[in-house]
């Protein structure tokens, strides 16, 4: 689905939808698009490939109030990589929390981890297996918007979440 040219990758709309999923579900993609929805690993490495494209995240918060994070440059490595992400130049409301080097960004840079595939960096802690969601993890995390345990962004609660990437 495209809104206004951007292309929907990630969807919750707060209804309880199990995101503790395994690697091939994330890999390949589920959901349906009009409601909880992830466009699949796969599909984003490809597409981050053959060009170049800026990520936005929409959150709303339950207390109703809507933030946003975008990073102009976006690029997912292949599965060899564990789908290595690289978000980069942030702008937004919603704070840095993706960046390696913004505030206390911890995402940038990260392999995907899913209950069933542990990649992150911490060794003595499963980040996806305790989240119930899959997500690039390094000692866990600052932002996870597929994460049933503490769906959150920068410590708020989130009733509704969105990626979306656009070519530029």
């Amino acid at each position: 689905m495209s809104v206004f040219g951007w292309i929907v990758v990630h969807q919750n709309v707060g209804d309880g939808f199990d995101w503790d999923l395994f690697w091939l579900d994330y890999k390949f993609g589920f959901g349906e698009i009009s409601s909880n929805f992830w466009l699949g690993l796969e599909r984003l490495h490809l597409l981050t490939l053959s060009q170049n494209y800026r990520l936005r995240m929409e959150v709303e918060i339950s207390s109703g109030g809507w933030y946003s994070a975008e990073y102009w440059y976006f690029l997912v490595g292949d599965e060899s990589s564990r789908y290595q992400l690289t978000a980069d130049d942030y702008e937004g409301d919603a704070g840095n929390a993706m960046q390696r080097n913004g505030l206390s960004g911890k995402h940038d840079g990260m392999k995907f981890s899913t209950p069933d595939f542990d990649n992150d960096d911490d060794l003595g802690v499963h980040c996806a297996g305790n989240a119930a969601g899959g997500w690039w993890f390094d000692h866990c995390y600052d932002v996870c918007i597929t994460c049933m345990t503490s769906h959150s962004y920068m410590n708020m609660a989130l009733q509704t979440s969105r990626m979306m990437i656009k070519p530029w």
